[in-house]
């Protein structure tokens, strides 16, 4: 197990950081024997909606926890309204999935900033 239980890195509002997020995640979770497929979707999710609506650079963060994982993206849109509205919108398939999958999620406004995060449950790809 690594020293570590996460980390964060901040990634510029633009698409291509939407897979370097996913990467980011991967490195994290990879030496947890963590499945990352789920994590994946999940902050492919959160960073394409900070990309499209923040339109301002976004910071990613991992949590492992025994048994969990929470994975967060912090924008500079502070209106908490953006990330509610689009989970109740029917054109927001993509929220509704990471709901569906999630142990919970929600939205926190940080002063002039929002993170959404998302918990998910943390399945090892192996045994011990």
């Amino acid at each position: 197990m690594p020293n570590e239980p996460g980390a964060s890195a901040e990634f510029p509002n633009e698409p291509a950081s939407v897979r370097a997020a996913r990467e980011f995640v991967s490195k994290i979770l990879k030496p947890y024997g963590i499945e990352e497929e789920s994590a994946r979707i999940a902050i492919s999710e959160l960073a394409t909606n900070a990309v499209r609506h923040a339109q301002t650079p976004f910071t990613v963060s991992v949590l492992v926890d025994p048994g969990t994982v929470r994975l967060e993206v912090e924008d500079g849109a502070g209106a908490m309204s953006i990330a509610t509205d689009l989970a109740s919108d029917g054109t927001s398939r993509g929220l509704r999935i990471v709901e569906a999958m999630a142990l919970d999620w929600g939205v926190e406004e940080r002063d002039d900033k929002k993170a959404v995060w998302v918990r998910l449950q943390a399945v090892t790809d192996h045994v011990p």
